[in-house]
């Protein structure tokens, strides 16, 4: 029994390491050890999205309202406009912005952070961009801060909890690959949730919509960028986990995060 118990262990870690290291020889389409990873993975980022409003994971609501501003920044200046001031508070933000392309400001926050997600969880199958990409994670949101709104006390706090994670991505890669990435997942449909729970007007969804002049429009365009960033998701994980008949040879070297 213990025999069993061992390799069922194995397996187990096995199914684990291979959907965060991008092993070459999982066929996502027919493994079930990795299909069922990925159900984890969408039960923690829903689970994480629900439980954000908790005290208890204030550092974590307070980091990822940092990254989503952080995107309405970038959007802002990659489409020409400028950033006024980013405001990052427990549980809400507001980026201030004017000029550039709107739909794509307002959709940067949800779409943009899934797509660093996914890319993050992607950048497993490119040892050369692991460390780029874990620097550039924990260090977007304070530099975003910096230049939008100068020093601020959450800009602080945002660097700090940076400054955790990224301690934390040196002792456990794997692990934290996997959860910062469930976390960016878990913002993903915190509009559509916003909109069900809370005031729809104040969602990104519903301030696109009064933009547009039709505000009948937030409940399908929060629906739009959610499925957008599961589109998002579904890619990295097919790029990351690709069918065994894409490779020409079972033998692919073991990739470490």
């Amino acid at each position: 029994m213990d025999c069993n118990h061992n390799g069922a262990t194995a397996a187990a870690k096995t199914a684990f390491r291979a959907s965060i290291e991008g092993d070459k020889n999982v066929n996502i389409f027919k493994d079930a050890r990795v299909v069922a990873t990925l159900f984890g993975f969408a039960i923690f980022g829903g689970v994480v999205s629900h439980l954000r409003q908790t005290p208890f994971l204030l550092p974590v609501d307070l980091y990822l309202v940092a990254w989503h501003e952080s995107m309405h920044a970038l959007g802002a200046w990659l489409s020409g406009g400028t950033v006024h001031s980013i405001e990052v508070r427990a549980h809400d933000g507001v980026t201030w912005t004017s000029g550039g392309f709107f739909p794509l400001i307002a959709m940067a926050g949800y779409v943009g952070t899934s797509l660093w997600g996914a890319s993050l969880l992607a950048s497993a199958r490119r040892p050369k961009l692991i460390l780029p990409m874990r620097l550039l994670t924990v260090a977007l949101p304070p530099l975003a801060m910096l230049f939008g709104n100068g020093i601020s006390l959450s800009m602080v706090a945002v660097i700090a909890i940076s400054a955790g994670l990224f301690f934390a991505w040196r002792l456990f890669p794997s692990p934290v690959t996997f959860v910062v990435s469930g976390l960016f997942a878990s913002d993903s449909w915190r509009d559509v949730q916003m909109y069900l729970f809370s005031v729809p007007g104040k969602t990104d969804a519903g301030i696109l919509a009064g933009h547009l002049g039709m505000q009948f429009l937030t409940l399908p365009i929060a629906l739009s960028m959610a499925l957008m960033s599961v589109f998002i998701w579904w890619t990295a994980f097919k790029y990351t986990h690709p069918p065994r008949s894409d490779h020409r040879s079972p033998s692919a070297p073991e990739i470490k995060v």
